[in-house]
């Protein structure tokens, strides 16, 4: 667990835990020590309890269609179990035309995940693309600098908001959302840079 490879709330955490229980309880047959063995129980019930637990948050989690088409896109790393923990943190909110979702050069107190609608990214200036469903704010999330454009809805949308501090406590809290988090900003950021490229066209052939 300390290298990351099994989480804490896991099945097989929890196995681990059981199995290491159940061969410790075995070899008091030849030495029995009730205070070990009733210790060696509580381990049991408590990882079998926990084992119900992950079954019944990961497979009676209700979600709408809107949440779950949230969570396929923008987080497909998100353990089941956390997904309603995330989702409460945030609001979804209808976008009109000409709303701007960020401004160059200020801070963003808020993290943005549009799901419809375009957005138009302005950046000194001049208009450098649309963009749609996407992360809005997600290179700046992490260090607090200055959004790096200005991004304006070209018409209605909607998207899924979170304040930035409320967030920030929970990342620190549940590792396994911010690693959900930070591939979903890598996802995001790697389809911004495709579609950038082929707005630009072919590249220039400098050899000839």
């Amino acid at each position: 667990m300390q290298f990351g490879v099994v989480r804490g709330q896991s099945y097989a955490y929890a196995s681990m835990v059981i199995a290491g229980a159940s061969c410790i309880s075995i070899s008091l047959l030849g030495a029995f020590n009730p205070a070990v063995l009733t210790m060696q129980i509580f381990y049991i019930v408590i990882s079998l309890a926990g084992i119900v637990r992950l079954f019944v948050v990961s497979h009676m989690l209700r979600v709408s269609e809107e949440e779950r088409s949230l969570v396929h896109s923008f987080l497909p790393d998100l353990p089941r179990q956390y997904v309603r923990t995330f989702l409460r943190r945030g609001a979804w909110v209808d976008l009109e035309a000409g709303e701007v979702l960020a401004e160059e050069g200020r801070p963003l107190d808020r993290l943005l995940f549009l799901t419809s609608g375009r957005a138009k990214v302005v950046i000194d200036g001049n208009t450098a693309g649309l963009c749609h469903e996407t992360i809005i704010g997600q290179l700046t999330f992490f260090t607090g600098e200055p959004a790096t454009a200005t991004v304006e809805m070209e018409g209605p949308g909607r998207a899924f908001v979170l304040q930035a501090a409320p967030l920030h406590r929970l990342l620190r809290r549940i590792l396994a959302i911010k690693l959900a988090l930070i591939a979903g900003f890598t996802e995001a950021t790697k389809s911004i840079l495709l579609l950038r490229n082929r707005e630009a066209g072919p590249p220039l052939n400098l050899i000839d």
